[in-house]
Order: C-alpha cells, then structure tokens, then sequence
C-alpha cells in the first residue's frame, strides 16, 4: 500500500506531528511505502523519519512531480489551519482522502490584535474540504458534534481518534533536584502550566490565582514551562502578564522557563498542574501532567471535561478565586492529592502510543471499505487554484514564512 501523508510543517515535539509520525511507523511496521510533504523546513526530526519527509509546494504535487504522490492509494491530509497544500485535494484522480480534523481555535479566543479574521478564515475553510474527504478524523467525540452540526457531516464518515502521549517519556518520577536548585524550587509547593504564553491560553487568571492562594500557603509558586517569544504577539501578553504580577508582589513566585528541550522532568518538579485556557486544540499537556502523576485542575470548557474525564477538578473559566479555592485544598489533603494522582495514571492509559496504533489500524481498514463504495472522480469539476507555488519538487526547499514563527493554529508542545 502507498500512503502520503501531508501536513503545514514538521516540529517533533508537536502534538499533531507526533500523530505524523505515529502514522509513519505504524505503515512502515506494516511494509508499506509512505512518505510524508510538508510546506516548511522540518525541526528536530528524529533520525528514523528523516528519509521519509520531503518539503514540497502545491503545485508541484499538483503537476504531478512526485511520482510517489501521484500513484498514492491513500492520502491523510492533516488541518490544523489554513495552508496551501489543502489545495491539493479535490483534483486527486485515484486513491482515497482521510482528512484530519485537529481542531482549529475558534475566532473568539483570540482577541482582536492576534488576526481575529485569520482564525475565522482558518476555521470557515474545513467546511468546504469535509465533503471532499472520504472518512474524517477528528481528535474527540465533541469535535465529531461539531463537524456534524456545523459542517452537516454524515456520522459514518467521521472518526474519533485521540492523540497520543509516550507514556514511556512520562511517569511518575522524582524531582531532579539540581533542575529544581536552579529555578530556585526547594521547599516550595509547585503549580506548573505548559503551554504558549498567548493571550487566550489566560497565564494572567493563573497568576491572579496564585496571588489567592499564598494568602493561605505562602511558599507556594507557578512554574510556565512554554514558548513565550517565538510570535511578536507574545511579546504584548507577556508585558501585561508581568505587570499584573508586579502589581500582586509576586515577582519572585512566577517562573517563567521558555521552550525546554526536554519536558518530562518538569513535570516532576510540579505538585499540581493548572489551566485556565477556555479552549486547548485538545489539551495534550493535561495527559502529560496525569501520566507524571499530578493532580489536575483546568477549566470546565471544550475538551477538558472528556479528557480528564474522574481524573482531576474542574472550575469555572475566568473564576481564578475558585480555582485558588481548590489548590489550596489540594496542598492540605494529601490524600485527595493521591486519589487524583491514581486516577490520573489510569485515565493515561486510553492515551498510549498502543491504543492510537490500534485505532489508526480499523480507520485505515474502515478507508479501504469505504474508498470501495465512494462516487467515481473527479471529486470537483473545478479545483481550487493553490495559493503560490512555493517550490519546484524536488530540487529546492521552500522558503519559510517571512516571520519565522509557527502558525497560530499550529499548536506546540514546549
């Protein structure tokens, strides 16, 4: 069997790129040729994958360059927002289309400055690829709602598949106590968020909540492990952010590390993990954080709820006072603590690199028998013309971005 599987970019630590690559394993363990395209430079690949990626502009593929492209049986087109190689699939003349809905961050969580519009147009343009697809695959059962109420996207032809987490990476373990020396964390409890430090992840209702809670536990601080400089509109938030906490007299209690190269030890460091984003693509770094054995609290928006399912506690968004509420709790009742702890590493488990290998298995099944049955090409009479061609396949690589910095929709893990 011949797969191509295409996508924005290719960053290692990323959540829908490890999907990438989870599928370029679990094909390569079945024999199968694969090669995944993408549109920029990859970052950080791991040395098994590096041969099987190649950086191509659209109409390359659509000139039908490649010749591993053109006679593919199956092609996975992974969305994570707007790019040009979406274009390429409604002239597809052979083989079938799995289009991989990650979940696009709706306009209204980001304000205004960080390009309302951009959002709005990345998200206004999986309607139009949905019907092109033969099966879709979405991270969540709510996300599979979504397609079906606002896309009319027909039940049989959406599929739930969760991302996964390497649970051998992350576990339960001790802190590393020079990591903990140097961001001066001895003796003190340890709140931590992963994340980007943008403006709708909501850092600020973190640091307004800690301000709370050291009212009633004093050596208590906030850990932010994440990219808080790669986008100029970080810059903004993050000014604000350090305002607010200059204003609250906690300029030695909020611990801001950037992008870390390694994130599993992080977690160790950490009494209990915290949220306050109302909406996450799908919230990776809550499974990370139980899968270490933290105790949970994020907002009770979006995914959180099925995600962390029994596993942790839930607040209300933008109520900070009632989030102190319960990290004050927690920091007082170890036996609570331990009771999510266990829940946590329970709850991992339906998120193992195995069970997404074993679903991905019955979707590439279920797109064989659906592929069988589906309408004769071409998929539409008159495709979309792509927006630039951005390289001649396969002699020159792309050029990035003008700005460096990864897509907004394109989420990372730190």
């Amino acid at each position: 069997m011949r797969i191509s599987l295409v996508n924005l970019n290719l960053v290692a630590d990323d959540v829908v790129d490890q999907c990438l690559l989870h599928q370029l394993r679990f094909h390569r363990r079945r024999k199968d040729e694969v090669i995944v395209y993408v549109q920029h430079p990859v970052e950080g690949l791991p040395a098994d994958a590096t041969d099987a990626v190649r950086v191509v502009g659209s109409l390359a593929l659509l000139a039908q360059q490649d010749e591993h492209f053109a006679t593919s049986d199956l092609y996975v087109f992974h969305y994570t927002g707007h790019y040009d190689m979406r274009n390429v699939i409604p002239p597809l003349a052979r083989g079938g289309v799995i289009f991989y809905d990650h979940n696009v961050t709706p306009p209204e969580s980001w304000s205004a400055r960080r390009g309302q519009a951009e959002h709005s147009a990345d998200q206004a343009a999986v309607g139009p690829l949905t019907p092109i697809a033969d099966l879709i695959i979405t991270d969540s059962p709510l996300n599979a709602e979504e397609l079906a109420t606002r896309y009319a996207v027909a039940a049989e032809r959406v599929r739930v598949l969760p991302p996964a987490v390497p649970l051998d990476r992350f576990h339960p373990g001790p802190a590393d106590l020079e990591l903990a020396q140097s961001y001066g964390l001895a003796g003190k409890n340890v709140l931590l968020y992963v994340g980007r430090v943008a403006d709708n992840t909501r850092v600020d209702l973190l640091v307004e909540a800690l301000a709370q809670v050291r009212r009633h536990v004093k050596n208590t601080v906030l850990l932010v492990v994440g990219d808080h400089d790669s986008n100029p509109g970080f810059g903004e938030t993050m000014a604000q952010i350090h305002s607010h906490i200059h204003a609250l007299k906690l300029d030695d209690a909020v611990i801001f590390t950037g992008r870390v190269a390694d994130l599993p030890p992080y977690y160790h460091l950490a009494d209990i993990y915290v949220s306050a984003s109302p909406h996450e693509g799908f919230g990776v770094p809550l499974i990370q954080a139980m899968a270490s054995g933290l105790a949970v609290i994020a907002t009770r928006t979006g995914l959180h709820p099925w995600v962390v399912d029994d596993a942790g506690l839930l607040v209300s968004p933008g109520k900070p006072n009632e989030m102190a509420h319960h990290i004050v709790n927690l920091l007082r009742n170890d036996m609570h603590l331990g009771e999510l702890s266990r829940h946590g590493l329970r709850r991992a488990q339906d998120f193992s690199p195995e069970a997404y290998a074993a679903g991905w298995g019955n979707i590439i099944d279920d797109a064989r028998d659906f592929v069988a049955t589906r309408p004769a090409y071409p998929r539409l009479a008159q495709p979309p013309q792509p927006d630039a061609d951005l390289t001649a396949f396969p002699n020159t690589m792309p050029s990035p971005n003008p700005s460096s910095t990864p897509h907004p929709t394109q989420r990372r893990e730190p």
